[in-house]
């Protein structure tokens, strides 16, 4: 079994679990992927890894193709939801709902609604896997699937953290609180740079 076997027989499986895909997005989707499977198996090779770890290192880089497959479609299935009225910009018609209503609020509350909107944004974050807000996320970068869930539990981390010192922020000096912000922000997109 040679590195070109290896990527023809991840590919194939990947397209037999693909088969309820449309044609061409699936042809598309395939080539794609082939091409970072070509330039991961050629990174390994050149490392020393021999031929008989290959399969092993692009599954765990890559998933198992009925995983990758099951995620693709996932995501497919959850892109039409977003065609409704309340799909993708339910988020959206809740933060524009507080906006409108932030001037009847107490002004020690004035925070507490946008720190409801972190909590859920970090939980949407947590459970969907979705990097492409961050604005730190470089979105032509190939990331395994280990690296989307690392980074996005520490982006959900980040949003809850940003909820809470809202929530606190009453109680502490407002410099204190836009250090903070600054400090954590700056060390998040740090974090996503070197990741």
């Amino acid at each position: 079994m040679n590195a070109q076997h290896i990527i023809d027989r991840y590919t194939e499986e990947l397209n037999a679990e693909l088969a309820n895909m449309p044609e061409v997005e699936r042809e598309n989707t395939i080539a794609e992927l082939k091409g970072h499977l070509i330039a991961f198996v050629q990174d390994r090779m050149n490392a020393g890894h021999n031929v008989e770890d290959l399969r092993e290192a692009v599954e765990n880089e890559f998933s198992h193709p009925k995983e990758l497959a099951e995620a693709m479609m996932g995501e497919g299935e959850e892109q039409k939801r977003r065609g409704s009225v309340l799909g993708k910009s339910g988020l959206s018609v809740f933060l524009i709902a507080v906006i409108i209503l932030l001037p009847l609020l107490p002004p020690s509350y004035r925070y507490a609604p946008l720190a409801l909107y972190l909590a859920v944004l970090a939980g949407y974050v947590w459970k969907r896997k979705k990097l492409m807000m961050f604005a730190g996320v470089r979105k032509n970068k190939m990331r395994s699937q280990h690296e989307i869930v690392t980074i996005s539990r520490v982006g959900a981390g980040y949003l809850l953290f940003l909820a809470v010192l809202l929530l606190v922020q009453p109680l502490i000096n407002a410099f204190v609180v836009l250090l903070l912000i600054v400090v954590s922000c700056a060390a998040f997109f740090l974090y996503l740079n070197v990741k």
